[in-house]
Order: C-alpha cells, then structure tokens, then sequence
C-alpha cells in the first residue's frame, strides 16, 4: 500500500487558504508546497502533522490511500 497526499490541494482550496500563505507559515519556498500540492514529492510525515495543524485537519484528510 502506498501513501500519496493528494488531498493538501483540495483542502488549502476548500480552506480558502494560497499556497504562498501556507509556505510563509511553514518557512519553505511556494515550489515545495506546489511539488506538495501536485504530487511531485512528498512531505515528511513530521512536516505532513504540520501542515494538517495549520490547516486545521487531521493528517487522515490529506492522505489517500490506495491499494496497489
């Protein structure tokens, strides 16, 4: 089983939130939150507790997992 975070797009969408806020908050470039956003790499599970505290979720919504 794979674990992607493809949902920290949708929930910064849902939350009315930019990326470049996010990335200010967090103290990394818009790049590593756009690479974030778009699948392109992935956050450490310390930085993915982070995010999810900022946004005021839980790691569980910005995680898909799929079989296979």
């Amino acid at each position: 089983m794979s674990m992607q975070y493809n949902r920290i797009k949708s929930v910064l969408e849902e939350k009315e939130i930019y990326q470049k806020k996010l990335s200010d908050l967090m103290g990394v470039s818009v790049v590593t939150i756009n690479s974030w956003c778009n699948q392109k790499s992935q956050p450490s599970i310390r930085t993915l507790f982070e995010i999810s505290k900022i946004l005021k979720t839980t790691p569980d919504k910005l995680v898909n997992n799929k079989i296979g």
